[in-house]
């Protein structure tokens, strides 16, 4: 097999969690990793309503990654954005609306999907090289995700939060409600 690059190779899991508390209740979660376009139009042929899951990453760290039709059949509460904040405000800046297909899913996932109530980044980005990580967990209770309670595994801290309005403005770890 020839391959264009080592994205091409990527392996996309999508996984249940049961919750032992409550083993009727089950969590979907789907990793695409750096997936893309082509990968994703074949997994949508495929699996179709299968893809549906409650959290999904966003591909190729949100950009060039998969198209809208694959995310409208995941249908995701819950979007974990790979990359650092300041990152994903920009590509979820408004005024990027009608620059190309790899700025379309991103702001697909912002403004047009319904389901998306929670989107979380992996960091904020400070100067030009360092990067402030977390190691983001989220629990999974009796009554479901916390979606609330996310925090930082490394420090035990609760990640902090902003509002969509305010994403723009400083460079927040940002969820959306």
């Amino acid at each position: 097999i020839r391959t264009n690059n080592s994205n091409d190779t990527n392996t996309v899991l999508r996984f249940t969690m049961t919750n032992k508390d409550n083993p009727n209740q089950k969590i979907t979660q789907m990793w695409t990793g750096d997936a893309n376009r082509w990968q994703s139009r074949f997994m949508c042929a495929m699996y179709g309503s299968y893809l549906k899951s409650d959290m999904t990453s966003v591909a190729h760290h949100g950009n060039a990654g998969c198209e809208v039709e694959f995310y409208d059949l995941i249908s995701p509460t819950v979007v974990w954005w790979p990359h650092n904040a300041s990152s994903v405000a920009s590509y979820l800046n408004p005024a990027n609306e009608g620059k190309g297909w790899q700025y379309e899913v991103d702001q697909h996932l912002m403004y047009k999907i319904d389901t998306v109530k929670y989107l979380y980044t992996s960091g904020n980005k400070s100067g030009d090289t360092k990067y402030s990580a977390h190691y983001v967990t989220m629990v999974l209770t009796a009554n479901g995700p916390d979606y609330d309670g996310v925090f930082d595994l490394m420090t035990g801290k609760t990640v902090d939060y902003c509002a969509v309005t305010d994403f723009y403005k400083v460079n927040y770890v940002a969820a959306r409600k």
